[in-house]
């Protein structure tokens, strides 16, 4: 069976599931994600958003939080700590397919933004362009955030329902503690642990195979975000500069006078030294 992930009748599938070592909110000793920083994946009721900086995100497409609704976060694993609320904007992007023969095609990868800034308890995922995701164990996020193990085995080019763009495969292999994504994962987030922080490689997509899955066939598709780094940072790198909760060509103009101090702060957090976009656009120095 070849299906999108959005009808909930199902959550993450983990072989030799445990509420304690599965599911980010029992808050145990045993979680399997316990060591990393989650909170800035949200929730919109049942979808679910990953942040790129403090005011933008990614999702998928097909599953996107609906403008005017509110996003959820939480601090720590803990949900009677409190959480960090936002309202989703009305303005997206879709991220769109330029290496395909035949034109160009939207993928199920869009940004989002919020009506606000997060605060700093709230973190956000570096995107890596660089590495060599082929082979790599990750941590795949399910609806309601429960949280499994997978290795990402192919980077290709990818194509379902209309939509267009490179995916990571995740193919199942019943090893213990493996998981695959189900209907109701869409938007989730897959994450590889770099310089031992999580680094997002993209939101769940598709799932083709048994439900539940046997481990003959069944593989999840990732939309994967490290293809569409330069057009990331077009659409989200800089936000609300002058916290106006605004992002228009004011914010450009500050961006454009920054020190190159600053800059290569940018750069750096985005693990990237100056995409050819953000060159263009940014640095006043490479501007012709």
């Amino acid at each position: 069976m070849k299906t999108l992930l959005t009808a909930l009748i199902a959550t993450l599938f983990v072989n030799g599931y445990s509420p304690s070592v599965n599911e980010r909110f029992r808050n145990h000793d045993s979680f399997v994600g316990r060591q990393y920083d989650w909170s800035g994946v949200g929730n919109v009721g049942t979808r679910t958003l990953t942040m790129i900086s403090p005011m933008y995100f990614v999702s998928a497409k097909h599953h996107f939080p609906a403008p005017g609704s509110t996003a959820v976060f939480w601090p720590t694993n803990d949900k009677s700590g409190g959480s960090v609320t936002a309202v989703v904007d009305d303005w997206r992007q879709s991220l769109l397919e330029h290496d395909s023969p035949g034109g160009v095609y939207e993928s199920d990868l869009m940004v989002g933004r919020l009506n606000t800034s997060l605060p700093p308890t709230i973190c956000h995922y570096q995107i890596d362009p660089r590495m060599d995701y082929k082979g790599k164990p990750a941590l795949i996020c399910g609806v309601g955030q429960r949280i499994g193990r997978c290795t990402i085995d192919h980077v290709t080019q990818w194509n379902a329902w209309a939509r267009n763009g490179w995916a990571a495969v995740l193919v199942y292999t019943a090893q213990p503690g493996e998981a695959a994504a189900q209907m109701g994962d869409s938007g989730a987030p897959l994450m590889v642990v770099h310089d031992n922080a999580l680094c997002l490689v993209g939101t769940n997509w598709q799932y083709h195979g048994h439900v539940p899955p046997t481990g003959i066939g069944d593989f999840t598709v990732v939309a994967f975000a490290p293809k569409f780094f330069d057009q990331i940072c077009t659409f989200a790198i800089d936000g609300d500069m002058n916290g106006d909760q605004q992002v228009n060509s004011k914010d450009l103009d500050i961006a454009r006078t920054r020190s190159s101090k600053e800059l290569d702060m940018v750069r750096a957090n985005w693990g990237h030294k100056g995409p050819r976009w953000f060159q263009r656009h940014y640095d006043p120095g490479s501007r012709k």
